[in-house]
């Protein structure tokens, strides 16, 4: 999509998209490179124990409590969905901690490491701690959950190799906005325009804003107002110099570099 330049204040658009993407990683002990299985999340595990073979996809029936730790300011949508989640099933509860980004950014690596490490947490970090071999490897969940069947290139971010590197290896977090993105539309112009609502498919969410765009509106806008999801420098480096220069300097690749031309 080619960015052009508008006063988005002043603009109606067809779409209005908006998704955070929430890093949460499993407290467990093996390396990157592991093909540990393990469902296990006790903090006192060892690298050396036997890990129990398989991932159930099956809720299981026994009394759960999940200890999270969030960054302050993401436990309402968090408090929500656990509530929920605990009404339809009651044997699971939850126990949340939060604190602000910088104090997890600093103590991160602490408190994953600790007795009482959560079973999930809002890491901002993971490549150290993944290398360090103190998070769950997730590859068996990804395939048993069907995450290799998304776009891989969310993923790749948090994915981390025997060396320590991002970009490629094993899986070790998830992004909570990973699988679902909230779309908000623009009722009386979708009506005005003839686009029947709801979308079944990105198919047809891309024929709507060819539509859009056809009659001279903005058919996406993303919103960054109160909230931000994007940094214009990004998207201008994504543009105009490619993805894979941008990716290849984010996972540090042999020879990579910031001096691009979209970065000046």
């Amino acid at each position: 999509m080619r960015i052009t330049r508008l006063n988005a204040r002043n603009r109606t658009a067809l779409l209005v998209a908006g998704g955070a993407a929430l890093a949460v990683t499993l407290a467990a002990c093996s390396p990157p490179g592991s093909s540990s299985t393990a469902t296990s999340t006790s903090p006192s595990s060892s690298a050396s124990e036997e890990a129990p073979a398989g991932v159930s996809t099956e809720l299981t029936s026994e009394d759960v409590e999940l200890d999270l730790y969030l960054e302050s300011g993401f436990t309402d949508q968090f408090d929500a969905l656990q509530a929920e989640f605990t009404a339809q099933h009651p044997n699971v509860t939850f126990k949340v901690r939060a604190d602000s980004f910088q104090n997890l950014a600093q103590n991160a690596i602490r408190i994953m490491s600790s007795p009482d490490a959560p079973d999930l947490m809002r890491f901002p970090t993971v490549q150290s701690a993944a290398k360090d071999g103190i998070l769950l490897n997730l590859d068996p969940y990804a395939e048993a959950y069907g995450w290799d069947d998304w776009p891989q290139g969310l993923l790749d971010q948090v994915r981390i190799d025997e060396s320590g590197a991002r970009g490629s290896g094993s899986l070790y977090a998830l992004g909570v906005g990973y699988n679902v993105t909230g779309v908000y539309y623009n009722k009386a112009m979708a009506d005005s325009l003839g686009i029947t609502i709801p979308l079944t498919s990105i198919a047809d969410l891309e024929a709507a804003m060819d539509t859009a765009l056809a009659a001279g509106e903005t058919p996406i806008m993303l919103g960054n107002a109160d909230f931000t999801y994007a940094f214009p420098l990004q998207m201008i480096q994504n543009q105009l110099d490619g993805l894979d220069q941008v990716k290849d300097w984010i996972y540090q690749a042999d020879g990579a570099t910031y001096d691009i031309p979209s970065s000046v």
